[in-house]
């Protein structure tokens, strides 16, 4: 009875303190004790930090991706499906576009951003992003893995089934080729790739699936649920409502 007691003015308490729009992010909550009543407010806050607008544009995500906490998704920007943006990372698509594609894997701690009304940010399909890089005003082909702590910077354009190894920087407007490995700072192509090499570009993105499957499985906790999207992304739209 005294549990239930709590519960139920925990519950009052929220009816009080939170507005419509903010209940209706969480979807179900469980209430255990008066002091779960902070932590779902903060759960709010936190939800409404996932994703966020630049003036009227609004990210674009397809409900079969994986959104990992602690990311943060801004402006026009654009994720396909059965792609995973894994925790800590930060896409910012505020003063141009960015567009990744389908069953890419951008790893933690990553940022994404772009350059005003010159470069914008394509990434294509199954591209595997390492942590922790930096991709900023370029464009990456399918099937391109790009190794931890690499930097890539404004206009690069990097052709389908190549390797930038980790921590490699390319400089402004460097032109990748299809099927290299490139390597250093500033990046130089080194070799060719072999087949094999090339035929790990698939099994990578098919991994990255595999274990964003396993997590939404075994732990749903650690991802954005769709529900949260949707009504993270209405929040955002009904802003503009009448403008």
């Amino acid at each position: 009875n005294r549990d239930k007691s709590t519960k139920e003015k925990a519950l009052s308490r929220i009816e009080n303190q939170m507005d419509i729009e903010d209940k209706k992010l969480l979807g179900t909550y469980t209430i255990d004790n008066s002091k779960d009543l902070k932590n779902l407010q903060n759960e709010v806050e936190r939800v409404k930090k996932m994703l966020l607008n630049y003036k009227n544009n609004i990210p674009k995500i397809d409900e079969n991706a994986f959104i990992f906490k602690n990311t943060v998704i801004i402006g026009d920007t654009k994720i396909e499906k059965e792609t995973s943006i894994w925790f800590g990372t930060i896409i910012r698509g505020d003063v141009n576009y960015i567009k990744i594609g389908k069953r890419t894997n951008i790893q933690d701690n990553s940022m994404i951003h772009v350059t005003t009304a010159k470069y914008p940010v394509a990434i294509g399909n199954n591209v595997t992003i390492g942590h922790t890089v930096t991709i900023h005003g370029s464009k990456i082909g399918n099937n391109v893995l790009i190794g931890m702590g690499a930097i890539i910077l404004d206009g690069c354009q990097i052709e389908e089934y190549s390797l930038i190894a980790a921590g490699t920087v390319l400089r402004e407007n460097s032109k990748i080729p299809s099927g290299v490995l490139v390597a250093g700072n500033p990046g130089k192509i080194k070799r060719e790739l072999s087949q094999k090499e090339i035929d790990f570009f698939q099994k990578s993105a098919d991994n990255y699936l595999k274990y964003s499957k396993n997590y939404l499985t075994h732990s749903p906790e650690s991802l954005y649920s769709l529900q949260e999207l949707k009504n993270e992304q209405k929040r955002l739209t009904s802003l503009f409502i009448g403008e």
